[in-house]
């Protein structure tokens, strides 16, 4: 039996329709308890419902039952349909939050544990097992650096937290800094649903944390006026392990604290790794890197005039005749094409292009909202899916 989260959460939202007719067959019992997770906790009462994805059909479900406290949390769901190519899920909300098992196919369907916990405000048990900022490219033309962070948030209690800011204050948020000036922030998580907050140099999470382990991972872009970007940060919750990942032709790496680990090949690109572990609450880490991409003359008379690929008639004489020369070169190499851009799947520093054009192209107001939005987000699940490999590859080249 496997737990899935963010399945979990939106089975037990979506999925509460009645049971549709579904062809008769072979049919099973599905039982088990819903047990607390908690130390001195009570039998929960829970209601409990069977949530069925049906291979090719629209997920349904089973039907909902309250869990028996008088035999220890006990449910029972009868003449469930079995189809080997089906998922099923038992699903809980205990206190507001979702949790989940998956049925694997050669699992005991009639010894089901489903496990949920009491709750708490404090954040003795929160901690970050890993955060690692990957630079993903620097936009030499405007001076904007891409970058993607990606934090494992642990919970080693035995309580889920559940943010209380009323009470509690900003202390009691999980919360990540971001440079100053960052901008295009996108967070995505594993934990269960909440909000993201603005606070002062960065954001926080709403989102309860459960006992486990959960990724979130986020990306930004942060513009920089020189050659030189001031990156440093505290860590609110410290880090068991922090990592800081640039790819080689970006630019230089200076950080006090953390160790060279050496070279990463993860696509085409090469990345420096530098490290530090057993980091605590609080901890500062000065992180600057220098050398960075700049623009070319040609891009930086564009920015100074505010050309665009069709204004070159507003600069006034001889500067004019000798940009129109110019402008004909650039307009035949760099002319927009209407075909989508698709990115390498191996190559983060593409998608993190690809990204940045796309965003230049709906800002010129080339494409509808609609495409512009769902495409982007392809781009990015992409880049997310490249970012995880990135992380355990760090992983490997500090072992």
């Amino acid at each position: 039996m496997k737990a899935g989260w963010g399945l979990a959460v939106g089975l037990a939202l979506a999925l509460l329709a009645t049971n549709p007719a579904h062809a008769q067959g072979e049919t099973t019992t599905v039982s088990g308890w819903v047990l607390n997770g908690t130390a001195g906790g009570g039998v929960p009462e829970a209601t409990v419902s069977l949530q069925v994805v049906p291979e090719g059909q629209p997920p349904y479900a089973h039907g909902s039952v309250a869990a028996d406290g008088s035999r220890g949390g006990w449910f029972a769901f009868e003449g469930v349909p079995l189809n080997p190519n089906w998922r099923y899920f038992v699903v809980s909300t205990y206190l507001g939050i979702s949790y989940a098992v998956e049925l694997a196919s050669d699992s005991d369907r009639q010894g089901i544990r489903l496990t949920v916990y009491e709750a708490t405000s404090r954040m003795d048990s929160v901690a970050l097992a890993t955060q690692t900022l990957l630079v993903l490219g620097a936009n030499a033309r405007d001076r904007i650096l891409a970058v993607m962070e990606m934090a494992q948030v642990a919970n080693k209690g035995d309580r889920v937290f559940i943010p209380e800011g009323a009470q509690g204050g900003m202390g009691s948020f999980l919360r990540f800094p971001l440079p100053p000036g960052a901008m295009d922030l996108e967070i995505e998580t594993e934990l269960p649903e909440g909000e993201a907050l603005q606070v002062d140099r960065g954001f926080a999470l709403t989102n309860p944390v459960p006992p486990g382990e959960y990724g979130v991972a986020f990306t930004y872009r942060v513009p920089y006026e020189s050659a030189a970007l001031d990156l440093s940060r505290s860590l609110p919750l410290g880090a068991g392990t922090f990592r800081l990942l640039v790819p080689r032709d970006v630019g230089t790496v200076a950080a006090g604290g953390l160790r060279d680990q050496g070279e990463v090949l993860l696509g085409a690109r090469f990345y420096r790794v530098l490290s530090a572990e057993g980091l605590v609450p609080g901890t500062l880490l000065e992180v600057s890197l220098g050398g960075l991409p700049q623009p070319s003359l040609w891009q930086r008379l564009q920015k100074a005039f505010g050309l665009g690929s069709w204004a070159i008639w507003a600069l006034p004489g001889a500067v004019a005749t000798v940009l129109a020369g110019l402008l004909v070169v650039a307009v035949a190499k760099a002319r927009p094409s209407v075909v989508v851009e698709t990115a390498p799947v191996a190559d983060p520093e593409a998608l993190a292009v690809a990204i940045a054009r796309w965003d230049d192209r709906f800002h010129r107001g080339e494409l509808e909202e609609g495409a512009y939005r769902r495409h982007r987000q392809v781009l990015k699940s992409r880049l997310l899916r490249l970012a995880w490999q990135a992380r355990a590859g760090a992983g490997g080249a500090e072992g």
